[in-house]
């Protein structure tokens, strides 16, 4: 009736029944159509799998748009040439970040929802894209200069290999805990990255140059060695914060 507006405008999800008044179901954020209230946990179940992608794919958009923009904050005051191609990084954001971010918007989970959501993104996305645009970039000029003095061409390889190998252990450290549908994902977008850098048809679409072997390994370790760094620096910042314990009201004297 009526008279249950007040309380529902004051809980955190108003929930009405069907046979409820045309007032209060118009205050109330979920109507029970059939009157079964055994249908609530379904519905928590959904809005945590919304939530918890959200933030997921919040992160992953974030990490590139930090490493993007630390590319171009760079570049813009050494004056260098840029280190991809539009086409590299068309390839990255396929791999990393657009195909994962559509399957992972499916998942299911069941973390309770915790407050911080934007905190957690930020604690995530500023130091992986920091170290991702850091990486790369340290590739990109040492394979340029002696002794590797790779081409320009080559160069861009190596930095979109070496963004590559950074963005995809980032998705793998983001989805962790592993289950088997993730870890056939990050299999599968790894080996889709291995394909495109062996078959010659891909390299030429991607405009990749293979580099030297010297230039691989120097990527390599570089990539590797950051993230086993990184991992100890995200170990640091705890992504979820322990709730407030709510206080229990003072109980009457008996």
């Amino acid at each position: 009736g009526v008279n249950d507006i007040p309380a529902l405008k004051r809980a955190d999800i108003g929930i009405a029944m069907d046979t409820a008044t045309a007032a209060t179901k118009a205050v109330a954020q979920v109507i029970l159509l059939d009157g079964r209230f055994d249908h609530l946990p379904a519905v928590v179940g959904e809005g945590r799998r919304v939530i918890a992608n959200i933030e997921r794919v919040s992160a992953l958009f974030l990490t590139k748009t930090v490493y993007s923009a630390v590319f171009a904050i760079a570049i813009g005051i050494s004056g260098a040439v840029f280190p991809f191609l539009p086409r590299h990084m068309s390839l990255v954001s396929e791999l990393t970040v657009g195909i994962p971010a559509f399957v992972l918007s499916f998942r299911a989970t069941d973390r309770p929802c915790a407050p911080g959501y934007l905190r957690r993104v930020l604690r995530f996305a500023i130091p992986a894209g920091l170290a991702a645009a850091t990486v790369t970039l340290t590739a990109y000029w040492l394979s340029r200069i002696p002794p590797f003095d790779a081409s320009l061409e080559q160069s861009r390889t190596a930095s979109t290999i070496t963004l590559l190998i950074m963005a995809l252990w980032l998705l793998h450290r983001l989805v962790w805990p592993l289950d088997r549908f993730e870890a056939v994902l990050l299999s599968a977008l790894a080996s889709l990255a291995l394909v495109v850098l062996l078959a010659r048809p891909l390299r030429e679409l991607y405009a990749l140059q293979p580099p030297s072997t010297a230039v691989v390994i120097l990527s390599t370790t570089l990539a590797l060695g950051s993230a086993a760094l990184l991992q100890v620096v995200l170990a640091t910042w705890p992504h979820l914060p322990r709730r407030p314990r709510r206080r229990s009201a003072p109980t009457a004297p008996t």
